[in-house]
This record gives structure tokens, C-alpha cells and sequence, in this order.
């Protein structure tokens, strides 16, 4: 018996597979950046989406982040701020949270990886990150899904939150330094 792959996840594998092949070269970021185009990237990973299309948000976000692994630099991040990619994305989070918690920890995911990737550069994200709310987002996320009660999935949800934001704190621009202090 023949097996039925469905043509819209085969489509979308290629895409993927195109798309991560593409930002491995600097010159094919330079013009996502030149052109705009990495600005859709950021649109397509948080806003909400038909559970048909989900499949174009895990697309996009795979390709921001082999795009963070392999040719994240300055201009990117530039780019990335001055389009106010990252407050962008904390408002589509904001306006989605009455999608399943799964769907918000997926989006927070993907923005909370290229974060810590751009730390290696500069602090500016971090910073878009605060002032456009976003510790404030966790924050009610985490509220949100206690009121939701004890159903497995919200567990997951918290247990997955939580490392995310675990990880996310150990990141940033200037390393932390323990303070030395002689109390005794």
C-alpha cells in the first residue's frame, strides 16, 4: 500500500529546507534585511493563525532561528529594532492569548531564542523586549494559566514557561558579576 503524504506539509518541508539553506549565507540575510523581508519572518511567528497554517508559523520560526545561529550580526539586530520587530511580536502575543497555552510558549520560544542569540551583539532587544512590555506578558501569562486551573496541558504549559524564562535570565549583554561581600 502506498502512504499519503499531504501535499501542504510536503510544501511546507520544502520551504523550510529552502528557506534555512537561504540564511545560511550572509548575502541572502543582506537583502532580507535590504528588502524588508525579515520583518514578515517576525510578523508570521506571532500573530495568530488558523490551526490549518500552523504549519507556515513552525516554517518561519525555524527559519529565524537557523538564521540566529548561522548569520545573526549588528545589521540584523539593527534592522530587527528599528522596525520595532520585537514589540511587534509582544502585541500579537498579547492580542493571541486566548489561544491554547502551547501556542503562546511556542511563539514566546522562538522570540526568546533570538534574544539570546542577539545577546552576543548588543543588549538593544533586550531592551525592546522590556519597554515594549514583555516581562509584563510573561507575567500575565503566568496569571492567566494559574486561573485556568489544574488541567495537565496548563502544567505543561507553566512547567514549559518557566524553563524558557529560566533560560532566558541567564542571558544578557554584560555578564553578571557575584558580589563579594565580607559579612560573616
Amino acid at each position: 500500500t502506498k502512504h499519503f503524504v499531504d501535499p501542504r506539509h510536503e510544501l511546507e518541508r520544502l520551504l523550510v529546507d529552502i528557506l534555512t539553506s537561504l540564511v545560511h549565507h550572509l548575502s541572502a540575510v543582506e537583502d532580507m534585511v535590504q528588502f524588508g523581508d525579515l520583518s514578515l519572518l517576525f510578523g508570521a511567528i506571532s500573530t495568530p493563525c488558523a490551526r490549518h497554517n500552523k504549519l507556515w508559523r513552525k516554517a518561519a520560526a525555524e527559519t529565524l532561528l537557523a538564521l540566529c545561529r548561522y548569520n545573526l550580526n549588528n545589521d540584523v539586530i539593527d534592522f530587527v529594532h528599528k522596525k520595532g520587530s520585537i514589540g511587534f511580536c509582544i502585541r500579537n502575543i498579547r492580542q493571541a492569548m486566548e489561544q491554547p497555552p502551547g501556542e503562546i510558549i511556542e511563539i514566546f520560544s522562538t522570540i526568546l531564542d533570538c534574544l539570546k542569540a542577539s545577546c552576543d551583539f548588543s543588549q538593544v532587544l533586550m531592551e525592546d523586549f522590556s519597554s515594549g512590555g514583555g516581562y509584563k506578558l510573561v507575567y500575565d501569562f503566568f496569571i492567566r494559566l494559574e486561573k485556568k486551573g489544574s488541567a495537565p496541558q496548563t502544567g505543561e504549559a507553566v512547567r514549559g514557561t518557566v524553563d524558557l524564562v529560566g533560560d532566558f535570565v541567564l542571558y544578557g549583554f554584560n555578564g553578571l558579576k557575584p558580589t563579594l561581600t565580607d559579612e560573616r
